[in-house]
């Protein structure tokens, strides 16, 4: 970026307008200060008391260099004086200067030397303080100094003498016009003001005094040969609106940025949202295209020639994306390995989500097991399993997610928390909203690990398999006990408890024994519906499935109804949590 400053012209019209309104005002007794002596006013005096040069006097207060030269009483100075309608055109086509460029402009103005208006002839050059020299033209009474009338002249002061002129001179070395004009007056870029014509929008901000760009404008022959790249290009007209219009933003940012402002891997976002990066190790490159010439300055922002057409970055699906990237290669092994889920995620009708794991978790995936050196170690079932658990079947931007759970491809849930960044389960997104043609990927640094429902886990657990038993009897808590979409809490007895429970009834020798009606209030009785780990659960009351309460006392370890331990806590389950206690909870209306 530029680091010269702009100066704010509209702040200095209303600058001007205070300095005239006070400068008009009355003391506090009434009286107007009277007008010091001519002879003992600096030029800087006189200027100040003239209502229509308030806008040069505010502009020159700026510039402690140009303030001292105009206030020397042993200076011989002429002041070529811009009126207040003058700079008011000036500021229409000028909006945006630097400081080092305006003051170059009023130096401009100046000259080392004492001119009266009977000194000046026709054809004179006068030498300026900025170094450029200014034409004298008279013709009979009419005196121009360059392009300005002369309208006032002989306003004498101690150190020099004042012209008035109707229009603000402008040096060689400020721009004078847009990047338009620059490209329009330019042979070599013929092609480019054709290509952007095509485009309203882009013609109007090259155009616009207003606007502060960088142009890397290529020449004919960078777009010839973009031409002859593609047998289907005789002529511009060939490339559709669509992508000409999307290779001419990428040519374009919306800031100003000179030569001297690039380094080295310099990232540029350009208009059309695409990132370009710089190289300096073989002079000065945008991507793959050489800087020819740089630094042509214009009102509007700065030109920069290139020998080359470059091309944005084009869209890619998720597959592509991650076949691009090498921190991704062990992903892309892991998906390859099924035809089908390959096909999902370059499929360009369909649009997913995609957590993707990084190179390092897969390697601390595999470190997790001492029996997976590689991925061809893991079980095809169970790594289809785990892939199909980073895809959501819809496109979600970080600003969509929130607190809340997501269904994944393989039917199971993830937990998002957005607290702090953002935690897909126990992984950390790290980059978010990584945009392809059919959804998003967010890369995090953990493989997510689908967890079994509660009946999943049940029946993994050998000591579970009488709890297994009893809940198979009654469809509809099975179901209730496999929904993924569910939270809940189980209190989850172990074979020794259901074997108390029975010894404890002469009629009971198995849960056939037991009345249905009553095994399944007990059942009922031993879930929450909603998910409380131990870390959660206070000295209160819980009411369960049945409507029952249950009582939990923290005195000693986890007590349930103060004859059930806790034995085992948090038993993680893709659907809530599993404590597994050691005697079977009994619902009032069963004691």
């Amino acid at each position: 970026m530029m680091a010269l400053k702009t100066f704010n012209f509209k702040l200095l019209m209303l600058l001007s307008i205070f300095i005239v309104f006070t400068a008009c005002s009355d003391d506090d007794d009434g009286m107007v200060d009277p007008t010091p002596p001519i002879e003992e006013n600096s030029i800087l005096d006189i200027i100040s008391g003239e209502d229509d040069l308030s806008t040069l006097v505010t502009v020159a207060s700026g510039f402690p260099d140009v303030v001292d030269a105009l206030n020397n009483p042993d200076a011989e100075l002429t002041l070529f004086a811009p009126t207040n309608d003058a700079f008011t055109d000036f500021l229409e086509l000028y909006p945006n200067l630097t400081n080092d460029q305006i003051e170059e402009i009023l130096t401009f103005h100046v000259l080392a030397s004492i001119e009266m208006a009977a000194d000046l002839s026709d054809g004179q050059t006068l030498a300026t303080l900025q170094g450029e020299n200014l034409i004298v033209s008279i013709d009979g009474a009419s005196v121009m100094i360059n392009d300005a009338n002369v309208t006032e002249v002989d306003l004498e002061a101690v150190n020099g003498v004042i012209h008035k002129i109707d229009m603000v001179l402008v040096p060689s070395t400020v721009p004078t016009q847009t990047i338009a004009e620059i490209a329009v007056g330019n042979e070599d870029f013929s092609l480019l003001v054709e290509a952007v014509t095509r485009f309203d929008d882009l013609t109007a901000a090259i155009s616009s005094r207003e606007s502060q760009l960088t142009v890397f404008a290529p020449t004919n022959d960078a777009f010839q040969a973009l031409l002859d790249s593609n047998d289907d290009w005789n002529s511009l007209d060939d490339i559709s609106d669509e992508l000409l219009k999307d290779v001419l933003e990428f040519h374009v940012a919306a800031e100003v940025i000179a030569s001297t402002d690039l380094s080295e891997g310099q990232e540029i976002t350009m208009l059309n949202g695409a990132v370009a990066t710089i190289t300096l190790e073989n002079g000065h490159m945008i991507e793959d295209a050489n800087i020819a010439a740089a630094d042509i300055f214009a009102v509007n922002g700065v030109v920069h020639v290139i020998d080359m057409v470059i091309l944005p970055p084009q869209p890619m699906s998720i597959a592509e994306i991650a076949v691009e990237d090498e921190n991704f290669s062990i992903l892309v092994e892991a998906v390859s390995k099924f035809p089908d889920l390959l096909t999902a995620i370059s499929d360009e009708s369909s649009m997913l989500t995609v957590f993707a794991p990084t190179n390092a978790a897969f390697a601390d995936l595999l470190a997790s097991n001492p029996e997976w050196n590689t991925l061809d170690d893991i079980d095809e079932a169970t790594l289809e399993a785990v892939l199909e658990y980073h895809i959501l079947t819809s496109e979600v931007f970080s600003s969509a997610l929130s607190n809340s759970r997501a269904e994944t491809l393989n039917g199971k849930y993830i937990d998002i928390n957005i607290d702090n960044g953002v935690m897909i389960n126990d992984a950390m997104v790290t980059t978010a909203d990584v945009d392809a043609t059919n959804g998003v990927i967010h890369v995090i640094d953990k493989v997510l690990i689908p967890l079994n429902n509660i009946v999943e886990e049940a029946v993994a657990v050998d000591d579970l398999s009488t709890l297994v038993a009893a809940v198979t009897k009654f469809p509809d808590i099975v179901s209730a006990l496999s929904d993924e979409s569910a939270q809940l809490t189980v209190f989850a007895p172990t074979n020794d408890a259901f074997q108390a429970l029975l010894d404890s009834n002469d009629d009971w020798n198995s849960l056939d024994d037991i009345d249905e009606a009553t095994l399944l209030a007990v059942l009922q009785y031993h879930v929450a519906a909603a998910k409380v780990t131990s870390d959660m659960l206070e000295e209160t009351t819980y009411t369960m499935l049945d409507g029952n309460d249950i009582s939990v006392s923290l005195a000693d370890g986890v007590t349930i109804n103060g004859n059930s331990d806790v034995v085992i806590p948090d038993v993680a389950v893709s659907n809530g949590v599993v404590h597994v206690i050691d005697q079977v909870l009994l619902p009032p209306a069963s004691n």
